[in-house]
């Protein structure tokens, strides 16, 4: 081959290879790029989304609101059950230490049966 024959051969291989870049970085930027439909339907959906949750936070905080008021109403439960046990602990304490008081005249009398046992 001749230098004018090897010549043209490399200069069309570098512009077909410079336009197959072109066209790659031209399909490149069409895949990268929407249309306006597809913007403006995006920009739409995202305003739905918005109004959505702007609408949803009178809910969440009824929500939180009612947690709170069960939460309060579990309260005062707690709270009376406390003052019932209070009140029944007086009369239980006093109960259990006639049971202790029954328990010990019990054993003292069974002791003193057994001494007598052992005595004779």
């Amino acid at each position: 081959m001749t230098f004018g024959e090897n010549f043209d051969k490399n200069f069309r291989e570098f512009r077909n290879l410079i336009k197959n870049k072109t066209m790659r970085k031209q399909e490149d930027k069409m895949v990268d790029t929407k249309s306006r439909y597809e913007v403006i339907a995006d920009l739409e959906k995202r305003k739905r989304d918005l109004i959505v949750e702007r609408d949803s936070l009178d809910d969440v905080l009824k929500s939180k609101e009612r947690k709170l008021k069960d939460l309060k109403r579990d309260m005062e439960d707690i709270e009376e059950d406390i003052e019932d046990f209070k009140s029944k602990m007086k009369d239980k304490k006093e109960t259990i230490s006639e049971l202790i008081k029954s328990v010990d005249e019990s054993l003292n009398r069974f002791s003193k049966l057994n001494e007598k046992k052992d005595s004779k």
